[in-house]
């Protein structure tokens, strides 16, 4: 796990851990959202994180599950899926509140 798991998501989707079938899915849609998350995070600290904050954990699980179901919806659902907005306008509050507030975060090596 680097910034959340598949238990993590399946908990945002209302799975339970014995629903196996979907897994390696949700693993390969974390590996995205975590490598999305890195690109953000990148212009302000080392990436990946070596501490990972709980709320980065659960922004990316919150992100994941919205990929997910983004990825299932019908042709005549909206493609704007409101877990994935809400999960990086929450990424968005985090790097303003630990990296542009004017101190250093625990989360990593500040850059400059």
């Amino acid at each position: 796990m680097r910034y959340c798991s598949v238990s993590d998501v399946k908990g945002w989707l209302n799975m339970t851990p014995t629903e196996i079938q979907y897994d390696t899915e949700i693993q390969q849609i974390i590996l995205n959202v975590e490598s999305q998350m890195d690109e953000q995070l990148r212009a302000y600290t080392t990436t990946p994180l070596q501490k990972v904050p709980d709320e980065i954990r659960w922004i990316a699980a919150e992100w994941a599950a919205g990929v997910f179901r983004l990825k299932r919806a019908n042709l005549d659902e909206s493609k704007s899926q409101p877990l994935v907005s809400e999960a990086k306008e929450r990424l968005k509050d985090f790097i303003r509140s630990n990296y542009l507030s004017g101190k250093a975060a625990s989360t990593g090596v500040v850059k400059g």
